[in-house]
This record gives C-alpha cells, sequence and structure tokens, in this order.
C-alpha cells in the first residue's frame, strides 16, 4: 500500500501544457492524524441573510463603533445604511456608477461621524443621514481615499498629487496637497498601514508618515524604496497577520505582494499566468476558521490565498466561472458577502450548499509509474464517511484518471461515503488497471448536499 500525494493547491498551466491539478471549493486544515498531517475541507457555503436594494452587490464597509456598527452597503448605483442587529436598510441617496466604492470613516469625540467615499472620480460625504458631493479644487477627480490619525487622504486620478482634509473637516482647503513624486507614476491607491501612509503606484510604493506639525503634517519616508507597483486599486485590502498590519496587492506585473515591512511575493506562477487573463480584477479578506483568506476575483475566475496556510485554491458558484461573493465585511466572527449577481446579501456557514445550489469540490492527487507497469487493486479514499445531514441521503465520491497527464480521462466512477451513521464506510474503487508511463492523475469529485473532508488517500498493488 502506497499513499498517492493529493494536491496542497490549485496548479496548472496552459501555456506550458501542464495539467491542472485542482483544489477546487475547498482549503488545507491541520489534521495531525492524516499522513501529510493536512486534510482538504470544503469552503463555506452561502446562506442568503438579508437583501439590499435591487443590486447588484458592489461594496460593503463597517467599523465598530462608526454609525453604530452599522453596515453601509452600495447596491446598484444607491447607497444603504443597514442596521447590523436587524439587518434592515434605509435609503441614504444615490451614488452613480458601476464601478466599487473605496470608502473611508472616523470618529472624534464630541463630533458626528465622518464617511468619505469615492467612486468614479467623485468624492462623497457622508453623516449616516444623508449623503453630498464633496466640492474638489479645480473639479479633479479622486481616485483613492484612507484616513489615518483623523486626517483623511485622497489622491487624485492619472497624477501623482494628493490632498488631505484636518480633523473634523469636510471641506477641502485648496493649500492642503502634496505630491508622491520617488517615482514619476501616477497613485492608484492610498492605504493606511499602523501610522504609515502608503501610496501604491503603477510602478511602486511610496511611504509616508505624520509629522505632527499642522502645516506639513506627512513626510515621505527616506530609504523604503520598492518596485512592486500597483494593477488596480481594486485588488488592494489591508489587514493583520499574527498581530500585525500587513497589505496586500496585485502588481502591474500581475504577482500578488503582501506587504509587513518590504513587500514579498506569495503567488506562484499558475496564479500570476490565470491573472494575466483579466485587467477587471477586485478583491477582500476576510476570517474564518481560524484562517485568513484573500479573495481575488475578476469575470472570468475567483483565486482564494489563504495566508494562514501560504496557499492558493480556486472557488466558484455553480455554473459560473466565478464565485459570487467578491465583496464582504467581518462583524466579529461572523462573515457577510454581497452577490455580485443580485441584491443578496449572504452570510457564511458550514453548510452543504449555496442557498439550494450545490457545490462542486474537486481535488487532485498524482503518482508515478516507476520502471515497470502496475497493476492497481485497490484505491481507497479516506474521507469523513457516515457524515450525511439526513439518512435519506446517501452521497457518492466520483474518481476519474487519466494515465497521459491530462489530455484523455476516464469516465467518472462512483463510490458511495456512507450514509447517515456509517461511519466505518470504505470508499473504494477497484479494476483500474495498468498504472505506467509518467504515471496518473486521479481526480476526486463530489457535488452532493453535505459538508466533505478528505483526509488522504492510498493505491493497492495486485500481487502477482
Amino acid at each position: 500500500m502506497v499513499n498517492i500525494p493529493l494536491g496542497l493547491g490549485d496548479w496548472g498551466s496552459v501555456t506550458q501544457d501542464i495539467q491542472r491539478l485542482k483544489l477546487h471549493n475547498m482549503y488545507v486544515v491541520a489534521n495531525p492524524s492524516s499522513p501529510d498531517e493536512v486534510s482538504r475541507v470544503s469552503r463555506p457555503t452561502l446562506t442568503t441573510s438579508f437583501t439590499v436594494g435591487s443590486g447588484p452587490i458592489y461594496s460593503m464597509w463597517s467599523q465598530p463603533n462608526i454609525l453604530n456598527g452599522d453596515i453601509l452597503v452600495i447596491s446598484g448605483s444607491e447607497l444603504y445604511r443597514v442596521n447590523g442587529i436587524t439587518k434592515s436598510s434605509t435609503l441614504l441617496g444615490n451614488i452613480p456608477g458601476t464601478s466599487r466604492v473605496d470608502i473611508a470613516g472616523t470618529q472624534l469625540i464630541g463630533q458626528p461621524d465622518i464617511i468619505f467615499l469615492v467612486r468614479d472620480g467623485v468624492l462623497y460625504n457622508c453623516d449616516g443621514t444623508t449623503i453630498s458631493v464633496v466640492s474638489v479644487p479645480d473639479g479633479q477627480p479622486v481616485s483613492s481615499i484612507a484616513t489615518l490619525n483623523g486626517y483623511f487622504v485622497f489622491s487624485i486620478t492619472n497624477t501623482q498629487k494628493f490632498y488631505w482634509l484636518e480633523p473634523g473637516s469636510t471641506v477641502v482647503d485648496p493649500l492642503n496637497f502634496a505630491s508622491a513624486e520617488r517615482i514619476p507614476d501616477p497613485i492608484i491607491s492610498v492605504n493606511v498601514i499602523s501610522d504609515e501612509i502608503w501610496f501604491l503606484g503603477l510602478s511602486g510604493p511610496e511611504v509616508w508618515t505624520p509629522t505632527g506639525d499642522l502645516n506639513t503634517p506627512f513626510q515621505r519616508v527616506s530609504g523604503r524604496v520598492y518596485k512592486e507597483g500597483c494593477h488596480n486599486k481594486d485588488s488592494v485590502v489591508t489587514t493583520a497577520i499574527d498581530g500585525l498590519p500587513a497589505l496586500l496587492w496585485v502588481t502591474d506585473t500581475k504577482a500578488v505582494v503582501k506587504a509587513q515591512g518590504a513587500p514579498a511575493k506569495v503567488s506562484n506562477e499558475s496564479v500570476e499566468e490565470l491573472l494575466k487573463t483579466s485587467d477587471n480584477i477586485s478583491a477582500w479578506l476576510f476570517r474564518y476558521n481560524r484562517h485568513d483568506f484573500y479573495v481575488i476575483s475578476s469575470e472570468l475566475f475567483t483565486l482564494v490565498y489563504d495566508i494562514t496556510a501560504n496557499l492558493w485554491s480556486k472557488w466558484d458558484t455553480y455554473l459560473l466561472p466565478y464565485w459570487v461573493a467578491q465583496c464582504g465585511i467581518q462583524l466579529r466572527s461572523t462573515v457577510y458577502s454581497g452577490d455580485y449577481t443580485s441584491n443578496k446579501i449572504f452570510e457564511f456557514e458550514e453548510g452543504v450548499g449555496d442557498d439550494d445550489l450545490p457545490v462542486i469540490r474537486e481535488v487532485s492527487g498524482f503518482i508515478g509509474a516507476g520502471n515497470k507497469p502496475i497493476k492497481i487493486a485497490e484505491v481507497i479514499a479516506y474521507v469523513n464517511s457516515g457524515w450525511s445531514p439526513s439518512y435519506d441521503i446517501n452521497p457518492t465520491l466520483e474518481l476519474r484518471w487519466s494515465d497521459d497527464m491530462g489530455a484523455t480521462w476516464s469516465d467518472y466512477v462512483p463510490a458511495s461515503i456512507g450514509e447517515r451513521g456509517d461511519y466505518l464506510r470504505s470508499v473504494s474503487y477497484r479494476n483500474l488497471g495498468l498504472l505506467r508511463g509518467a504515471g496518473r492523475i486521479f481526480e476526486f469529485r463530489i457535488s452532493d448536499l453535505v459538508r466533505f473532508r478528505i483526509d488522504f488517500c492510498t493505491l493497492n498493488q495486485k500481487q502477482e
């Protein structure tokens, strides 16, 4: 008996004719009882919690204590305030456009909450009740906004220029501006990491810090020279990893980097090849089951980077090439996401499907043939047998294989993973022929409305 190594991530290359090894709608968790000390488990499922406006849901935002913890939701071209407890929604006004929205807010003692939003070059101010357009000097279009120490800092589209608003102010002083000029490139995104402002330009980031001087409140940090440019502002997220602030984004070369100090690449060749197929990229981040996930989506795919495990997978929604959860927020341990195709707001759960839709989960493994053909007596998949949600559901795990590195495939062969309570069920496949040539790719698939976990897989050889 030998183990068939199962994939720890999703990998493939069209340009190099490398067959995709799948980790599809799954992610990897620790399991000390498994031979490689990990298991592959189903991604969180999506259950409709409430609806907002007419959709689609472009952006969601919430910060503790600001607006009493309520949620701002951009549904279509409308801005809504959603009660964080009752989930009832109130229309605040129109915010025309079809792009995602930059949102930043702050709370100062003794003053109303201040929130700014940027969409399609227009800067808006929101007090939680109404929304209004903010006048920018010379009508310049705004690209991105962030807040630090009560100041709001926003960039001007296709320039190196940025303005700041003093704490408590909602009126732009035409003299309160500076330029990020270390590299002659436009600012794509403005972000805050700890006490630093990161201006992500097309050719690289520039780091500034507060000075405490009211006339010149920010200055560039010398010696912080990086070359990882930014593809677009919608790919940028801020988070904390191991308790330290961090920034992730898609670069101008379609790599993914993580900055905790100096930027470091976290993508691989397979991820970068796929990113190069689309320019319409957006991202968000959530924490679930003690894992932090950075989700990158386009109209062609959704790539998920498990920051905790440093592994990549591909997730999607049934019959779509991408996952519909393309923006969201985290309220303590609960994750809410907006539906890119409708007005639904989902809650993440350890469910069996996305509402009534199945979730197709796939994982691949490969084993080499060695010097001579091997007669396969049996392949056994070690899974969470007996955990069907009902005694009436007998889920099946399908297996197919390829002996020519993915050029051709066998038909799928089904095997039961057991009714509810059938914990000792052996999930086995027999009469699988000869293992020869370079080796064999094994690919498992399950679509039943059940939670699924696969720990490892073994191959038994026929004795001569």
